[in-house]
This record gives structure tokens, C-alpha cells and sequence, in this order.
């Protein structure tokens, strides 16, 4: 090949691998810092409702969709890997339930091209919306919030993505609040509109933070891995420097509390001691 020839094609190999990589490798976390919370204060906040704390958790498996690593957790590489759609069901042994996420209908998972859907465990979760007190959305994505929307349990969409049946006392702020006993909510909403976590302590002493979006797989937050720039600044306007300042938080309240359960957004963690599938409701 003559040097022209050479020239050129190293300018467009150039041209095509830094955008690429930019665009689903990059992932400098710059002078990011944890956020200003503790264990000690989720726990403080945690007792701050009377009553028994959740005895029991269980989850439902909803349906799954192929990503590709990288969107999830930049760097990760190209494999496609199954990300599945939670919803968690929080036991109380004197008042009804609590509800994280509400799943989605089929014709809603077909337009998100899922490659799976679990009918059956969206009808135990329909069924678990009629009796929950409190239903979170740990983010106002479609295949967490599609169950409330088509069961109209809130006709208003712009209250689609809010803590459904509870309110932030601080009512414009983003601080931690208690919903219920043993459960608070962590708006996240300067590093996504409508995002927030949830911290629960369960009666018997066991502690779980579900981080939902935040944390798709668990090497997002154990190599603070942020999702690609191609997902975060081109297909939803999410702030990369408050999704990392997040991620060292959830680093943080792990070391201060070794016990603690991270349960990320798409995958429930090995020996988590939550029950699979929600209890099935007495017809009456």
C-alpha cells in the first residue's frame, strides 16, 4: 500500500475507534465524592416509625431483555448479557405490604423488545399492588412503572415515578425519608429525574440497599462503573458525575456496614435470603 493510502486508512480506523470508545468504554469517574450519607442515618431513620420492621422479602421476576455490558457498566466490553425486571414485596407482620417496582404488561414488554416475559408473576404482582400501603418506583422506566399505569391505581402520569402512597416530608428535597418501619427512601433525583433508592432493615437485624438503575449488575458499584456516554448523554439525561458520587456512596455505606445487601437492578445476588415469588392472594 502507497503512504497515502496508509495515512487514510489510519485516519478513518482513528476517526471510528476514539468516538467508539468514548462513546462505550470511557470511564473516568474525575474528582466525584460520596454523598453525605450514612449507615447510622438510614438506620436512624429506619426506626423513626413505629411499629414491627419488615419480617420477610420476596421478589418476582418479570421479564428480561439482552444489553450489551457496556451500556450497563462502562468498560465492561460487548457481550450481551440477560437483564431482568424485578419487583420486591416487603412483609409486615402488622400492616400490609410494601411494593418496589410494579413490573409491566406483555403488549408493553413486546415493545420493549423483551426477550422474555413471565405472565404468572406479573399477575401475583397485580395482585400484591391491590394490598400494598406503599407502592416505590425506583425509577419511572416503563418496565417498573407499566404495572401501575395499566392497573390505573394513580391516573395522573405525573405522579408515575413518585413514591406512590407516601410523600417526601421535605417535599422538594432530595434528603432520606422513612416510609414505613424499617424503610426509607433516598431520592436521587440530581443524578436522574424521578430515581431513588431504597434502604431496608429488616426485623431480625439484616440490612438491604435496592439501587435499582443505579446499579444494573453489581461490578457497576464494586468498580464504580458508570453506564456508557452513549446511554447517559445521548439516550437520557443523566449526570455522569452524580451517577459516580453515587455509586462511591454505595461503596461507602458497604464498608460501613459489611453486612449490608446490595440488590442491584437487573440481577438478585446470590444467598441475598430473599423468597422467590410473592405469596399468592386468598380469594375471598
Amino acid at each position: 500500500m502507497t503512504p497515502r493510502l496508509n495515512r487514510f486508512l489510519l485516519v478513518v480506523l482513528l476517526a471510528t475507534i476514539v468516538p467508539m470508545y468514548w462513546l462505550l468504554f470511557d470511564n473516568r469517574p474525575g474528582d466525584a465524592q460520596a454523598k453525605p450519607v450514612s449507615i447510622a442515618q438510614l438506620r436512624a431513620l429506619a426506626a423513626g416509625k413505629p411499629g414491627d420492621r419488615p419480617q420477610a422479602i420476596q421478589f418476582e421476576a418479570l421479564g428480561w431483555k439482552r444489553q450489551m455490558r457496556n451500556f450497563s457498566a462502562a468498560g465492561r466490553g460487548l457481550r450481551l448479557d440477560r437483564m431482568y425486571t424485578f419487583s420486591y414485596r416487603l412483609e409486615f407482620a402488622d400492616r400490609t405490604p410494601v411494593l418496589i417496582n410494579s413490573g409491566l404488561t406483555y403488549k408493553q414488554a413486546r415493545n420493549l423488545d423483551f426477550g422474555g416475559y413471565f405472565a404468572n408473576a406479573q399477575a401475583r404482582v397485580n395482585a400484591a399492588m391491590r394490598e400494598a400501603s406503599h407502592i416505590v418506583m425506583l425509577n419511572s422506566r416503563l418496565d417498573l412503572t407499566g404495572g401501575v399505569r395499566a392497573f390505573r391505581i394513580r391516573k395522573d402520569e405525573d405522579t408515575i415515578g413518585q413514591t406512590i402512597g407516601g410523600t417526601n416530608p421535605d417535599g422538594t428535597t432530595s434528603s432520606p425519608y422513612v416510609l414505613a418501619p424499617g424503610v426509607v427512601v433516598i431520592p436521587t433525583p440530581e443524578r436522574l429525574a424521578k430515581t431513588r433508592l431504597v434502604y431496608v432493615r429488616m426485623a431480625d437485624g439484616r440490612e438491604y440497599l435496592f439501587a435499582g438503575g443505579l446499579s444494573p449488575r453489581s461490578w457497576s458499584w464494586t468498580e464504580t462503573r458508570a453506564p456508557a456516554r452513549y446511554l447517559t448523554d445521548f439516550m437520557r439525561d443523566e449526570h455522569r458525575d452524580e451517577t459516580y458520587a453515587w455509586l462511591l456512596t454505595l461503596r461507602k455505606l458497604k464498608r460501613e456496614a459489611p453486612g449490608l445487601v446490595i440488590v442491584s437492578g437487573g440481577r438478585v445476588p446470590k444467598n441475598s435470603m430473599l423468597d422467590h415469588k410473592f405469596p399468592v392472594a386468598q380469594k375471598k
